[in-house]
């Protein structure tokens, strides 16, 4: 894990924690390319939700990741190994499944730690499962297909329209 504080990295049921690091790809690179077939960008920010089972070792659990342009976040490349889940304790998974998910704490770290650099966060979510975890974590449907949006305050309609405008111009993220 990177060098942050631990105010910075957020754990739920003593089992689970949730930081950024600096290589996305040496934790999660393998799921990565499992899920969707390539690497990890090698830009961005990278947020790993890690699992133990309390004898010193983490297992890489999750990973998002998270990009800013002109005030908006972009959020994707949300993927949770499910070979760790199923190597969980049967208590821990009962947690993890209680607790929302890998998604939604990977999610709820994005929002709470980046919110002071973006005016709204983006996500696209194609997967019905992970759209229900998304909307469960903040992000808010659009008028735009599967692009969602988490606004940080209250987004004057006109800017509002304008990064949703940038969004959609991005195209996939």
């Amino acid at each position: 894990m990177t060098s942050h504080s631990h105010a910075s990295l957020t754990a739920w049921d003593n089992c689970f924690a949730v930081a950024e690091v600096s290589d996305g790809n040496f934790f999660c690179g393998e799921l990565f390319q499992r899920k969707f077939g390539h690497e990890v960008p090698d830009w961005g920010r990278h947020i790993v939700a890690f699992y133990t089972a309390g004898e010193g070792g983490f297992f890489p659990l999750s990973y998002l990741h998270f990009w800013a342009r002109e005030r908006a976040g972009y959020i994707g490349g949300g993927c949770t190994d499910g070979n760790v889940v199923r190597s969980m304790l049967p208590e821990h998974r009962a947690a993890f499944n209680q607790s929302g998910g890998a998604l939604f704490h990977t999610l709820t770290y994005a929002f709470t730690h980046f919110d002071s650099e973006v005016d709204a966060f983006f996500g696209l979510a194609e997967n019905p499962r992970a759209r229900e975890v998304d909307l469960a974590a903040g992000f808010a449907a659009t008028d735009v297909g599967n692009l969602l949006i988490k606004e940080v305050g209250s987004l004057e309609s006109g800017y509002r329209a304008q990064l949703i405008q940038q969004a959609i111009e991005v195209g996939a993220f």
